[in-house]
């Protein structure tokens, strides 16, 4: 017999994943016979192709540590659905889910009869639960991850934004935002508010010039990586920081690589603006603050390490520009030969990413496949474009085979999709409870 939880869990997975027209209409209508939730939050909203778990993350940190009931909102879960509703860091209990869905599920099939396009897909009822769950809660600020777009995206609602955060801009989900960086970048600058401030990472020039007028049309302060804000890295895990309001000579972070630098860099950033616009304490006083968090931030599936021997990592390169940053990041290794372990989704440009991986001479790449989700399959391997490559149709015998064959002084890096992360991570620690 399944559980009130399976079942609220069935019914949010049971909804439509994309509806033909991409506004805010439905989610707008939702909200409104909601009592309108939203309009109760103050948030920071939070876009790019990627890096926004790790600078959700590290802000999440930031402003706990300031005293805030911190509210977050982020996509995917890594080991449960409940992670992706989450304040100061506890994901959302069980039965506080089953009671909401239950308090939305009527209103979902009033919108359901009045007109089928008018009925709210999966991700739009869940970012309504997130509404209701912070309001009910009393969330003084809420971080909200966009789902996939800026401009189209359901999280683009009235809500109180404080500030609008743009980590990076790539090529990424081309059939639902465009196939140019432009239009790409045109539909996540749809996120810059009026009158608030907007905080960057590091931007390519096409993607740039639009964040720009964007922001400037809209009157929104500009902060940006390499302009108002900057960080110089000292060793693999410690930087130095600037900004207008001074240096923070010496911050050091749990995760490795200039990017998590750089997505540590951007979410400091922003918390010196959030101190400063919100009162919350005088700016002097961040440095403190600033130094006991970031030392303190984990992100799971970020190059995170899930066996010391071998040493295995697993780490959501979900993308090509995410694969672009992990073969940067493994540079800081020269010494070291990989044995990289790869799956993803079919939707993706896999044989970019199988291409960037196989084009670096220390990673010897394992092809594999994982069970997906819904409509959305893993990649199929076992084509012959790919018949020089080792292809282990069974991930688990995949990742057993890539460590038998690391040595002592080398690696094994699991990584791909995020929900194929998700799982393996799962796995893992399944065996070691066992």
């Amino acid at each position: 017999m399944s559980t009130d939880y399976e079942m609220a869990l069935a019914y949010i997975h049971g909804r439509p994943r994309i509806k033909k027209e991409t506004t805010q209409r439905r989610i707008n209508e939702l909200l409104q016979r909601l009592g309108h939730p939203e309009r109760q939050i103050k948030t920071v909203h939070v876009v790019g192709t990627n890096g926004k778990g790790s600078v959700v993350a590290y802000l999440q940190q930031l402003l706990m540590e300031s005293g805030l009931l911190v509210g977050a909102f982020i996509s995917p879960f890594i080991v449960r659905f409940n992670e992706r509703i989450q304040i100061n860091q506890v994901p959302i209990p069980d039965q506080k889910l089953v009671q909401l869905v239950q308090r939305v599920r009527p209103v979902m099939a009033e919108l359901d009869a009045e007109d089928p396009e008018l009925g709210p897909s999966e991700f739009e009822l869940i970012t309504a639960l997130m509404y209701l769950y912070f309001h009910e809660q009393g969330v003084q600020i809420a971080l909200v991850e966009a789902g996939i777009g800026g401009r189209s995206d359901s999280t683009n609602v009235a809500d109180q934004a404080l500030m609008t955060i743009i980590t990076t801009i790539g090529m990424d989900h081309m059939a639902i935002l465009g196939d140019t960086l432009t239009k790409i970048a045109t539909d996540k600058a749809g996120m810059i508010r009026e009158d608030r401030p907007t905080v960057t990472g590091p931007l390519p020039n096409e993607a740039n010039q639009i964040v720009q007028q964007v922001a400037t049309n809209r009157h929104s302060k500009l902060l940006q990586l390499r302009h108002q804000f900057d960080y110089q890295r000292l060793n693999a895990q410690c930087f130095s920081f600037q900004d207008q309001f001074g240096n923070i000579d010496r911050v050091t972070t749990k995760m490795i690589g200039d990017f998590e630098m750089e997505d540590a860099a951007v979410a400091i950033a922003a918390f010196r603006a959030l101190a400063q616009q919100t009162a919350l304490m005088p700016v002097t006083q961040t440095k403190t603050v600033i130094q006991s968090a970031i030392p303190k931030t984990q992100w799971a599936g970020r190059l995170e390490v899930v066996r010391d021997r071998p040493r295995t990592l697993i780490d959501g390169a979900h993308n090509v520009p995410a694969v672009r940053r992990l073969l940067e990041t493994l540079d800081q290794f020269p010494e070291r030969q990989f044995n990289v372990v790869l799956a993803v989704l079919a939707d993706k440009q896999y044989q970019e990413m199988v291409a960037l991986l196989r084009s670096d001479p220390r990673i010897n790449l394992y092809l594999t496949e994982f069970a997906g989700t819904g409509q959305r399959g893993s990649a199929d391997f076992s084509t012959p474009m790919f018949a020089d490559l080792d292809y282990i149709a069974d991930w688990k015998t995949a990742i057993t085979v890539a460590q038998r064959r690391t040595s002592q002084k080398d690696l094994t890096l699991i990584t791909g999709s995020l929900l194929f992360i998700a799982t393996v991570r799962a796995w893992f620690f399944a065996n070691d409870k066992n």
